[in-house]
C-alpha cells in the first residue's frame, strides 16, 4: 500500500514539475554588509541554469543596455543581475 502511494505521489510530482515550468521575474533588495543591494532575475523557464551577470562595477551600471541581450539569454538561462555598491538602484 505504501509503495503504491509513494509511487503515485512521485509520478504526480514529476508530471507536475515537468509541466509546471514557470517564468521567473523578481527584483529584491538584500542586506549585504549593512547596505541594501538589489538583485533581479528573469527567465522564460525556471528549470534553466542560473547565469549571474555582474555588470559595471563600483559606480557604473550597464542595466540600461543589458535588456538588449538579456532578452536572448533568458530563453536558455535564469539571468540574475546584481546592482553592486553605487550602481543601478543600490546606493553607495
Amino acid at each position: 500500500m505504501h509503495t503504491r502511494l509513494l509511487t503515485t505521489l512521485c509520478l504526480l510530482f514529476i508530471t507536475f514539475h515537468l509541466s509546471a515550468q514557470q517564468r521567473v521575474k523578481t527584483h529584491e533588495g538584500v542586506q549585504i554588509g549593512r547596505i541594501k543591494q538589489w538583485i533581479g532575475a528573469v527567465s522564460k523557464d525556471d528549470t534553466k541554469p542560473l547565469l549571474l551577470f555582474l555588470h559595471g562595477g563600483p559606480g557604473f551600471s550597464s542595466r540600461a543596455y543589458s535588456k538588449k541581450f538579456i532578452k536572448y539569454l533568458k530563453k536558455d538561462f535564469i539571468v540574475a543581475q546584481w546592482d553592486q555598491r553605487g550602481t543601478g538602484i543600490t546606493k553607495a
